[in-house]
This record gives structure tokens, C-alpha cells and sequence, in this order.
């Protein structure tokens, strides 16, 4: 009997760790797609920067919603139905979609009325120009959307099916990227309106999630849950439905403000941002509009366009560095269950361990990611965008490189903190860091630091997050290994940056840059090893793969 249950809970963490690698691919693949969007929508051939202003002004306040979507809500319905699934309750199991989905259903619905009714008063308070309307009004109905898609990724998530989740995640993602851009580029061409095409390109994304909803609901339609009519007749009846419904909606509040908490950065920018710029009075404007004149011809640019020109060249450099927090939001998605078990299980030896594997894993990706930020300067801006971007991209490069630093950590270490049961901990750190960035932001209005202080908020929102959960750790008597989990990596990257750099002083270029960058990952990979970063804990934490764990080992890359 023993043997048959502990095969169960092997197989149960088997099932967890794939789902998770699932959706960690999928993450890596709808990245790409994203870029693959943002880079052409963002180039003069379309929206050009004013209007990627107006589309980043909108899409800032769709990443949260967005979030809510993958990361937030579903964690609410996963949860229920998962510890109905694990006591054979699948009466209970069944009733949890349906209530989610009218929960959700009501929630979007009211959400999107809202958004729609905020519309003009927000836009009126935020942009002095008045012309990014259309792509509000357009972002409105992705809410409705986004509230049913959770209810369906968390009901099979819970069952430990992330492949409609993942599918979902990438219909919406291609619709973006076909729909979205495509809309965009023949609306500017046909009514040479920018506003106007970020509009599109707003309605192409919502179109996206609309998308994605109707294919979950063709799949429990046809491919159903899993779950047999034998399970049902054996299953207990359900329990109180207003009851279950009330546990919900407390899970579903507690999991929405930790999702959205990870957005608070651009939630701050999207309300500040374009409003102090537009407080600053003309000389002030005409001074900044000719720091940036050699390289963007802004003496063309109206003082009223100014700010969401200004945003659009922000919004460049924020995508690149916003590579770093979303990919470790995705890794803590696999390390989270490991740490719960751990904690639940009361193991704090397997604990420590295991929280010291998953900070190690951010800062080695969050790291080398940053320091390749501040050395490269604009380049890759400028690469991946077009133009050397030298006078705003560059400084704003050195400024998100260093937020990149601490942001890996900053948000694999809330997550540690939610999954041993310091939710509140958690979003007390979060609550200083967003009032230090509201705060740091209204330097914008200050002519010598302009769009920069958007940079310097983030930096400072994480450097203030990082700290106080490192804090809270050592409160908690988890201490981490500082010299294994965050010197060897940050060494590592040390030599990669170097490298970088080495290679830019034989001068400008697309090709210097892609040699450097290429040189700076093969440094990395040999510091990794030469240091001996990684060992076998920190692989298994994600993947118990025996083939990649010998892999590592045959050729070095663990110790």
C-alpha cells in the first residue's frame, strides 16, 4: 500500500515537472513571437515611435490583464481543483469550473464596462495630446476575454494538463503577432494616422484573446476533462456551492494582487510618465526636443507629441529589458511546487536547498542579461529596432541593464515567499517598492532627467523588492548561500560583460554587436563551468530527467 502511494506522488511531481517544462517552452516560443510583433510594429515602416508611444501606453496597461490571465487567476482555480483532484472529489472537480466561470465571466464583464467608462477621463489625464482613444477603447474587451481564459487554464492546470494552456497561449500569441501587425501597418498606410494603428494593433491583440477563449471552450466541448463517468459515480456529491464559490473568490483577490503586483512598473509609467513630461513648461521641452534632435529629427515632433515620443522610445528599451522578469515569472512557475512541497512536508534542509537552486537560477539568467544591458549600451536597442538610439536608448540601456540585475531575483523571490505562506510578506515589499517608484518617477518632470527617471523608478521598484525579501528570508531563518547563489554567477557574468565590452571597442555595427554578444555567451558558458556554478540540485529542481542531468555532467556544465 505504501509502495502504491509513494509511486502516486512520484508520478504526481513527474506530472508537475513537465507541465511546468511545457509551459516554460511555451513561454520561451511566445517571447520570441512577441518580439517578432513589437520590433517591426515599433519600426518607421509602421507605427514609428509616436505611435508605438500610443500602442505602449495602451499594451502597458493590457500586461497586467494579460498576467492575470497566465499567471494570476488560474492559480486560484488550479489550486481548488487540484486538492479536490488529490481527494477523489470530482463532483467537486466539475463544479469548480462552472463556478469559476461565472465568477470570472461576471468579473470580466464588469472590468470591461469599467475600463471602457475610464476611458477618456484617464487618457485626458495622461495625455496632453488627446489622441490615444482608439487604443484604449480597442484594449477594453481583452478583460472579458482574458477572466474566461482563466478559469479554463486553471481548471486543467489543476489537473495537471498544461497543454491547453499552452496552446491557448500560443493561438494568442500568433494572432498577435498576424493580426495585430498586419492591421496596424494598413491602417497607417491607408489613413496615415500613428493613433489610429495603435489601435489596431490593440484590436489585433484583443482579437487575440478572444482567440484563445473560444479554443478552450471547443476544447472542454470535445476533448472534455479526463475525468471518467466511473470517477463521477464514486466521487462524493459536491460540497456547498455558495461556500466553494466564497473560498474562491478569497483565493482568486489574494493571487490577483500578487499577479498584478509584478506589473507595477508599468502601471506606474503608463500614469505618470506622459503626464509629468507634459507638466514641464515650453523652454523645457524645446531644451529636451533638442537633445534628441541629431538622432530622431524631434524638431519635427510637436510639443504635444513630445511625451508619447519620448514614451515610445522607452517602451523600446523597457521590452528588451522586460525579457528578464517575465522569463523568471515563467521558471518560478516549475521551482514553486518544489519549494511548497518542501515546506509542507516541514523539511528545511531540502528547503534551504532548494530556495538556494531557484535564486541561483535567476541570477544566472537575470545577471548576465543586465550586464549585457549596461555594456552593450543602445546597441541592442539599436539592433533589434534599427538606428544607434545613442542619446535616449543608450542611457535608458545602462538604467534597465542595472534593473535587470536585481529584477531576476526580485521576482523568483517573491514567489519563494507566496509558496511558504508569506503572501502578505510579500506584497508589503511590493507595497514600498511601488511608492518608491511612484516617487522616483515624478522625476520625469525634471528637464536633466526626462524620460530616464521611468528607468531609474524601475531600478529603484526592484533594488527596494530584492532587498526586503532577502530580509524577509533570513527572518525566516532560510539564509542564502550569498557566495554560491550570488557571487559565482554575478563573477560569471562579470567576464561575460567583459567580453562584451572588449569586442565593441573595435568600433560601431550590427556585426560588432552580434560578435560580441556571441563572444560574451561562450565566456559566460566557461565561467559557469570554470567556477563551478551549477550542480546537480540546481538542474533536478526543474527537471528530473536522468538525460539531462548526465548531459550536464558528461560534459561539465554541473559539479
Amino acid at each position: 500500500m505504501r509502495r502504491k502511494s509513494c509511486d502516486k506522488t512520484v508520478k504526481k511531481q513527474s506530472n508537475i515537472q513537465n507541465g511546468a517544462a511545457i509551459l516554460l517552452l511555451t513561454a520561451v516560443i511566445t517571447k520570441v513571437i512577441g518580439a517578432l510583433f513589437k520590433i517591426p510594429l515599433a519600426s518607421a515602416a509602421c507605427l514609428g515611435d509616436i505611435g508605438f508611444g500610443y500602442f505602449s501606453s495602451a499594451y502597458d496597461l493590457f500586461s497586467p490583464i494579460y498576467s492575470l490571465a497566465v499567471a494570476g487567476l488560474p492559480v486560484a482555480v488550479s489550486k481548488t481543483v487540484s486538492e479536490y483532484a488529490a481527494r477523489s472529489r470530482y463532483n467537486d472537480v466539475r463544479s469548480s469550473l462552472a463556478h469559476s466561470l461565472k465568477l470570472y465571466t461576471a468579473v470580466g464583464a464588469l472590468g470591461t464596462v469599467a475600463l471602457a467608462i475610464a476611458v477618456i477621463p484617464f487618457v485626458k489625464l495622461t495625455d496632453a495630446a488627446d489622441n490615444n482613444m482608439f487604443a484604449f477603447f480597442a484594449l477594453a474587451p481583452s478583460f472579458f476575454f482574458c477572466c474566461v481564459i482563466s478559469a479554463y487554464r486553471g481548471y486543467y492546470e489543476g489537473l495537471l494538463n498544461m497543454r491547453p494552456a499552452a496552446f491557448s497561449e500560443l493561438i494568442e500569441a500568433l494572432c498577435k503577432l498576424l493580426l495585430g501587425y498586419f492591421a496596424a501597418y494598413f491602417t497607417v498606410k491607408l489613413t496615415n494616422d500613428a493613433a489610429l494603428g495603435a489601435g489596431a494593433a490593440i484590436l489585433g491583440i484583443t482579437v487575440g484573446t478572444a482567440a484563445a477563449a473560444l479554443y478552450l471552450r471547443l476544447y472542454n466541448r470535445i476533448k472534455g476533462d479526463g475525468i471518467t463517468a466511473v470517477q463521477i459515480a464514486e466521487s462524493p456529491a459536491e460540497e456547498d456551492g455558495t461556500g466553494a464559490l466564497k473560498g474562491l473568490m478569497l483565493i482568486s483577490l489574494s493571487v490577483a494582487a500578487a499577479s498584478l503586483s509584478n506589473n507595477i512598473p508599468l502601471i506606474a509609467d503608463a500614469v505618470t510618465v506622459k503626464r509629468s513630461l507634459s507638466g514641464l513648461n515650453y523652454e523645457a521641452v524645446y531644451n529636451i526636443r533638442n537633445i534628441y534632435d541629431a538622432d530622431y529629427s524631434a524638431a519635427d515632433i510637436s510639443v504635444l507629441q513630445l511625451p508619447v515620443f519620448l514614451y515610445g522610445i522607452k517602451s523600446k528599451v523597457h521590452t528588451v529589458f522586460n525579457i528578464v522578469p517575465s522569463f523568471i515569472s515563467v521558471l518560478a512557475v516549475g521551482v514553486v511546487p518544489v519549494i511548497s512541497a518542501c515546506f509542507a512536508e516541514n523539511a528545511p534542509e531540502r528547503l534551504k536547498l532548494n530556495v538556494n537552486s531557484a535564486l541561483k537560477l535567476s541570477c544566472i539568467i537575470s545577471f548576465p542579461a543586465g550586464i549585457g544591458l549596461i555594456v552593450l549600451n543602445g546597441r541592442v536597442t539599436g539592433l533589434l529596432y534599427g538606428g544607434a538610439y545613442p542619446a535616449a536608448a543608450g542611457t535608458m540601456a545602462v538604467i534597465f541593464g542595472a534593473a535587470a540585475v536585481f529584477a531576476g531575483p526580485a521576482v523568483l523571490l517573491t514567489a519563494v515567499l507566496q509558496s511558504v505562506g508569506k503572501q502578505n510578506t510579500a506584497l508589503i515589499n511590493i507595497a514600498v517598492g511601488t511608492v518608491i517608484k511612484f516617487f522616483v518617477n515624478l522625476t520625469v518632470g525634471i528637464e536633466a532627467v526626462n524620460i530616464n527617471g521611468a528607468a531609474l523608478g524601475t531600478l529603484a521598484f526592484y533594488v527596494a523588492v530584492v532587498s526586503l525579501n532577502l530580509i524577509s528570508l533570513v527572518r525566516l531563518k532560510i539564509k542564502p548561500d550569498v557566495f554560491g547563489s550570488i557571487i559565482k554567477p554575478f563573477a560569471s557574468a562579470g567576464a561575460c560583460g567583459a567580453a562584451a565590452y572588449a569586442v565593441t571597442l573595435i568600433g560601431d555595427g550590427k556585426t560588432v554587436t552580434v560578435t560580441a554578444i556571441l563572444l560574451a555567451a561562450f565566456v559566460y558558458l566557461a565561467a559557469l563551468i570554470l567556477f563551478k556554478t551549477l550542480k546537480e540540485s540546481d538542474i533536478s529542481i526543474l527537471t528530473k530527467s536522468k538525460s539531462v542531468v548526465k548531459f550536464c555532467k558528461k560534459h561539465r556544465i554541473i559539479c
